[in-house]
């Protein structure tokens, strides 16, 4: 199953499985390419990874913080080491697609956000700490492409707000709890904006 197959369906029981990569592969390629390998052997349908243009995200201040790693002495030297390239993550798309596995990564800003969509990225991930970035909520809904939405982080009014702001394009809402682990009595916002909304979603594991 494919992520268009999900949206094209008004209900299913099938599950949706994504592997999440992240920056787990420790900016090696080769690496990269072995996870999206297990991921397929697992019978997951989809690989997540993670796009951030650190000198966005990150504060020049915090970004020249020492920190030993083997990728040099300071927080940018670290983060850097972490991010693939424009060029990079085509070539794991289209690794991944000739897997028949879909491709899906989080956007951290609106330079990532414009990057997944110059290589026409199967879905855009919102991380919930991002949905009060209007600007790049504005920025991935006139994209066109997909995008997963999880409201963890947000309130109420946060979160239909941001749903309200991506009118545009098809989503899929996860449920989930921002806490780990959660607590029996944990109410994810996501319900009570699904109830609102009369929408369905698709729980978080």
């Amino acid at each position: 199953m494919r992520i268009k197959d999900v949206l094209n369906s008004i209900e299913t029981t099938a599950c949706y499985f994504i592997a999440e990569i992240g920056i787990n592969h420790d900016g090696d390629i080769s690496i990269a390419k072995q996870m999206i390998d297990q991921a397929v052997i697992s019978g997951a349908n989809a690989v997540k990874f993670q796009k951030r243009d650190i000198n966005v995200v990150y504060s020049q201040e915090y970004l020249n913080e020492p920190r030993q790693s083997v990728y040099g002495n300071t927080q940018r030297a670290l983060k850097e080491g972490l991010e693939f390239d424009l060029e990079q993550y085509r070539c794991l798309m289209d690794y991944a697609h000739a897997r028949n596995i879909d491709f899906i990564a989080s956007a951290w800003d609106e330079v990532s956000a414009q990057e997944m969509a110059d290589i026409n990225i199967d879905c855009i991930k919102i991380a919930a700490p991002c949905l009060t970035d209007i600007k790049l909520l504005h920025k991935i809904n006139s994209f066109g492409i997909p995008c997963i939405v999880s409201f963890g982080m947000c309130d109420i009014d946060q979160a239909l707000a941001a749903y309200a702001r991506l009118d545009r394009i098809k989503k899929i809402v996860l449920h989930c709890v921002s806490s780990y682990p959660a607590g029996d009595n944990d109410e994810s916002v996501t319900k009570r904006v699904t109830k609102r909304l009369s929408i369905c979603t698709f729980a978080k594991f």
